[in-house]
């Protein structure tokens, strides 16, 4: 999704209109190569204004989604297209109003980033952003008591079709963040980090899963939202081949920049791309790179070749209102999108529809 407003600077709706005016005005000049394939409905929600920020694979046949519009986490069945919801934090005591990134951290357990924001202003409290852990795995451990193999350990834990609630437990907290928004995870032999963007800050943190201890891994002015203008800056993050991938909204930036065995780095932060318009994006194994545009209401790649290639949607069709989101299956045939059905930007300036999951041949 498009970052975020705080409550204790509030700049009015006006200025996110505003913003999405000039992106279409810039982008509606850029030629970029046409070869769309087919659009498949999955599922979709039954209300507009339903808001699907991030999504993951979770199984072969089930991926995850957050939604922004409320706070919540569901599943979807890719071969019957059904939706079930599986956590929300509504009600008790909690104030979370929006789930934000979603990582896998490890076969059948996730990551959620959660927090506190007002969606008709879109506007972020600062202070009440956290990390949730979704946990999946199966709960009868009584074969771990009858000496099976390490190797038999692993096919019983394989990823399942997530069928069953998780235990949801909280993380860590990061209270001087902003507006947490997408999260990637980073792996080396001995730990493991969560990367989350803060946008309007132009930050990058780093969530230690072992110790829970968190730190800025990386702040630089390329990840900073333009000057003067809605605090719309890195959003889309994925680590790939020794490089942390990221997207800047307002500026309309692809970059990346080294990452090293603490998760961080000093840079060059390099400029991949200013030819698309990202929101959220993934990577193929082969380093081509697959971007959800918004208010485009297109999917564009980007090949290893620095070639732009549209290949679902167009600015004025009702195919793929605000798509928000994407991620490969495994054999990387199939491309799954999230939308927010043109809520950030009706197409035509009129339509919407509520947010679905949608897919594509790649």
């Amino acid at each position: 999704m498009y970052p975020y407003i705080r409550f204790s600077n509030c700049v009015p709706m006006y200025w996110f209109i505003v913003w999405v005016v000039i992106i279409k005005a810039v982008t509606s000049a850029s030629s970029y190569t046409q070869n769309t394939e087919p659009v498949t409905d999955i599922f979709s929600f039954k209300e507009n204004g339903s808001f699907v920020d991030n999504v993951v694979m979770s199984g072969d046949k089930t991926l995850l989604l957050t939604r922004i519009d409320v706070p919540e986490v569901w599943s979807v069945n890719l071969q019957t297209g059904s939706g079930t919801l599986v956590h929300s934090f509504a009600g008790g005591s909690s104030e979370i109003t929006s789930c934000f990134g979603i990582t896998k951290i490890s076969p059948n357990v996730f990551t959620v980033v959660a927090g506190k924001f007002d969606l008709s202003k879109f506007a972020a409290q600062k202070g009440s952003f956290g990390i949730w852990k979704f946990d999946f795995s199966p709960r009868d451990d009584t074969t771990a008591t009858k000496g099976i193999t390490w190797l038999y350990q692993q096919q019983r834990d394989k990823e399942k079709n997530l069928n069953s609630a998780p235990v949801v437990t909280k993380i860590a907290d990061i209270p001087e963040a902003v507006a947490l928004g997408a999260s990637t995870l980073f792996k080396t032999r001995t730990s493991r980090f969560l990367l989350i963007s803060d946008s309007p800050e132009g930050i990058i943190w780093k969530l230690d899963l072992d110790t829970g201890k968190h730190a800025i891994a990386f702040k630089d002015d390329s990840m900073l939202p333009v000057p003067n203008g809605p605090p719309m800056g890195v959003n889309g993050i994925k680590v790939y081949n020794g490089y942390l991938y990221y997207v800047n909204v307002s500026k309309k930036e692809f970059r990346r920049v080294a990452i090293d065995r603490t998760a961080s780095g000093s840079g060059p932060f390099e400029l991949v791309s200013s030819e698309v318009t990202p929101d959220n994006f993934d990577i193929a194994s082969d380093g081509t790179a697959y971007f959800a545009t918004n208010t485009e209401n297109t999917i564009v790649k980007l090949t290893r070749q620095g070639e732009v290639i549209q290949i679902a949607g167009n600015k004025n069709s009702t195919t793929l209102p605000g798509p928000t989101c994407c991620v490969l299956d495994r054999e990387e045939e199939t491309l799954y999108i999230g939308t927010n059905g043109g809520l950030t930007g009706p197409v035509n300036g009129v339509y919407k529809e509520p947010g679905k999951i949608a897919a594509i041949s790649v």
